[in-house]
């Protein structure tokens, strides 16, 4: 059945009530239902009070919120209805399973049998007494069956003929004698006499024990042979089958055929053996020097399987899967929760449905493509402040009209405004914001907008900077022009799901000011004739120090700053799958949303004594190591890529090697190896302290193999 996502819902932190906006909860939920509520989480549904009201069946833990998307969750709780009016059905009929339903008749009459028929009531069967019934035809018992017998009403006939006395002799033409309840008296000889189509000669024989003299057995129509032993004479036997035969096996115990020389093939009571050319799944096999070629084994086409080992820890955070060797079970899956510490708070991430969710505290954020669903991986940012305040709210200005609360906002509430033109020959903009900036400092200004219903308006997304900077984008052919204006770095966007699109525009600050970050309607020019009724719909305004557009951080009356995400893996939950002296890493990353290539060294992770003083270091770029407070060591491609690009390095007492994207490996051996003891792993950052070196985007995927492997590198960078 589908979602029941009708109307929008309230809930409070810590309540079990929730209130519906526009709702029909008795008919589309249940109890024992599960309703997804705005915090990502699954609550049953312990009683509902009417098409607005319901109750929970444990608190709501999320925060206070309305006008919240929701999903009702159809369970099997129809199957009980359904089992109630079963029930109801029996009970009514009680008396006809007692009697009839169980096999139970009156004993009748020759004019009323116990069993009759519709359109015929002196026709059936009735009891004539213990252990004896009787055919009843036109009221008349035609013949009666007991203990001792069958009896015929007198003068009955037998295919319309009649039958004699038994003690009379009788001519039998076209009739079937039953040898179960006759005797039969006749020799071989005359048995064959009465015979007319038998072959062979010689005396009859029977199932017990038979001797068969050459026989010829002619083509086997039967489908089995049972319990058929094969001895061995003093030489040799042979079980010959032809061409195009099959030999099955059954039954619950193994089969061995043995073969020329010393081969044995054993049949297993389970499972299927195929042809070599078949595709096959082997579960808790190994493989011993196996040859394996061009594997596609799961995400990424497999990397683990290109491996000539085993990997020791796998971070598959894109399609949350996350394991690691935890001793004499080997690779073993982990809940992330069970591995890794994280902190971090504020921000918003896109679920798996395409909906902007609020981060829970200290809850890592695990994004999805809006669009497509395909996981991002785990979101590593460092600390962002959104200056813009009341970010969630557009309102109106020069030339323009607002309609709070219009559509349903990315975060699946109903609070995004629709901003449209009045009727004047003018400039049309509205949600100016007056925002202090310092000089040489970096920022973006972003919002997410959707096309309004009518004629086409554009987004001009304008910050006065002590000259104009200015982004022009259209929602309808999803096309954005080359940002301009003094300071300016570029301008990108992001396609999220139901038409929303996140815009921004990266610029250097050119004065420490005040400085007016707008949302302005545009056609072809910034100055038009309006119409009185198109518009976009705006909503998540944010302006924040750095390079690119950072995950949405809502405000209200005052600037929200989100701090720096840390994530990290210490302890035993680190020493059970490193190996100190030598080991190889293979990472995915997506970093910077909107920056250019080159404009930020990106990290995927470091290895630690928890100082800054001995590291290991995977750059977007290359790898890197810090030996005694001195870097040692660094090899890589010299590009920093941005976008999703596998990156396979290696470390050993005599070299570092590096390999991206299948290119060819680079090797130093011109360092000093760490001799301190390395205890902790921090995930996209290249520090294990501070913060300002965050990776800025997502980590899609990190694997770790114990032994260094540069020749497999470019295989496993692919």
């Amino acid at each position: 059945m589908a979602f029941y996502r009708t109307g929008t819902i309230s809930l409070t932190n810590g309540s079990n009530a929730v209130t519906g906006v526009g709702t029909d909860f008795y008919n589309g939920a249940a109890v024992g239902e599960t309703i997804q509520a705005p915090d990502g989480k699954l609550y049953e549904i312990l009683s509902i009070q009417s098409a607005t009201a319901l109750t929970l069946g444990q608190p709501y833990l999320g925060a206070t919120a309305s006008g919240q998307a929701y999903s009702i969750i159809p369970t099997q709780s129809y199957i009980r209805d359904l089992a109630s009016q079963a029930a109801t059905l029996v009970n009514g009929y009680q008396a006809v399973k007692d009697e009839v339903g169980s096999g139970k008749f009156t004993d009748g009459t020759q004019t009323v049998p116990g069993i009759r028929f519709t359109s015929d009531d002196d026709t059936g069967v009735r009891r004539v007494g213990a252990n004896s019934l009787a055919l009843v035809a036109g009221g008349v018992d035609q013949a009666t069956v007991s203990a001792s017998g069958v009896n015929l009403k007198t003068g009955s006939t037998l295919n319309a003929v009649a039958l004699a006395d038994v003690a009379t002799a009788q001519t039998l033409t076209n009739k079937t004698l039953n040898l179960t309840s006759n005797t039969l008296v006749a020799t071989s000889a005359q048995l064959k006499a009465a015979l007319t189509d038998e072959t062979g000669s010689g005396a009859a024989v029977f199932a017990t024990s038979p001797t068969l003299v050459t026989p010829v057995l002619g083509v086997a129509t039967a489908t089995s042979v049972n319990k058929l032993t094969l001895t061995a004479p003093a030489t040799s036997a042979t079980l010959t089958l032809a061409q195009g035969s099959t030999l099955a096996t059954a039954g619950a115990f193994n089969q061995t055929l043995t073969a020329t020389a010393t081969t044995n093939v054993t049949l297993p009571t389970t499972g299927t053996l195929a042809t070599l050319a078949g595709t096959e799944t082997l579960t808790n096999k190994t493989l011993t020097t196996p040859i394996i070629n061009g594997p596609v084994l799961g995400t990424f086409g497999d990397i683990a399987a290109r491996a000539p080992i085993q990997p020791t820890l796998d971070l598959d955070f894109a399609n949350q899967r996350y394991r690691v060797f935890d001793g004499a079970t080997g690779l073993k899956e982990i809940a992330l929760a069970d591995l890794m510490t994280y902190t971090g708070s504020g921000r918003t991430y896109t679920d798996a449905l395409g909906i902007l969710r609020a981060q829970a505290t200290n809850t890592p954020r695990l994004e999805f493509d809006p669009v497509t669903g395909v996981g991002n991986g785990l979101s590593v940012w460092e600390a962002r402040t959104n200056l813009a305040l009341d970010s969630g709210v557009i309102t109106a200005s020069v030339g323009t009209l607002a309609t709070p609360n219009a559509a349903t906002a990315p975060d699946g509430t109903l609070t995004a405004d629709f901003i449209y033109n009045s009727t004047t020959s003018a400039e049309h903009y509205a949600g100016d914001r007056n925002i202090a900036v310092t000089a040489g400092v970096d920022y973006t200004w972003s919002v997410f907008v959707k096309a309004g219903p009518s004629a086409n308006r554009k987004l001009y997304l304008r910050v006065a900077n002590a000259s104009t900077i200015t982004v022009v984008f259209d929602p309808v052919l999803k096309t954005i022009q080359t940002a301009s204006g003094n300071g300016v770095i570029g301008g990108d966007f992001q396609e999220l799901q139901d038409g929303w699109f996140r815009v921004w525009i990266v610029f250097t600050a050119q004065t420490t000011r005040n400085l007016v970050c707008r949302l302005q309607l545009w056609t072809t020019t910034a100055i038009y004739q309006g119409d009185g009724t198109s518009g976009l719909y705006l909503w998540g305004a944010q302006l924040e120090a750095g390079t690119s557009a950072s995950p949405y951080i809502p405000t209200t009356t005052a600037a929200v700053t989100a701090p720096a995400d840390v994530a990290s893996i210490t302890g035993a939950n680190f020493s059970k799958w490193f190996n100190q002296s030598e080991g190889t890493f293979v990472y995915i990353h997506e970093s910077e949303i909107g920056a250019s290539a080159g404009a930020n060294v990106t990290r995927s992770f470091v290895v630690s004594d928890g100082t800054n003083n001995n590291r290991i270091i995977g750059y977007g770029h290359n790898l890197s190591t810090v030996s005694g407070g001195v870097v040692d060591g660094g090899v890589g491609s010299g590009t920093n890529y941005l976008g999703r690009v596998t990156r396979a390095v290696s470390y050993s007492p005599t070299a570092l090697s590096f390999s991206m994207t299948g290119g060819a490996v680079v090797t130093d051996s011109t360092f000093t190896p760490i001799s301190a003891t390395l205890n902790t792993m921090v995930l996209g950052k290249n520090s294990p302290t501070g913060s300002g070196t965050e990776l800025n985007g997502t980590l899609i995927r990190i694997l770790y193999f114990p032994r260094a492997l540069p020749a497999s590198l470019q295989t496993l960078s692919a």
